[in-house]
């Protein structure tokens, strides 16, 4: 889970 959404791979986090 990243802060930004830049691997779709994952559940995106806070920032989308």
């Amino acid at each position: 889970n990243f802060p930004l959404d830049l691997a779709a791979i994952e559940v995106p986090s806070t920032n989308g």
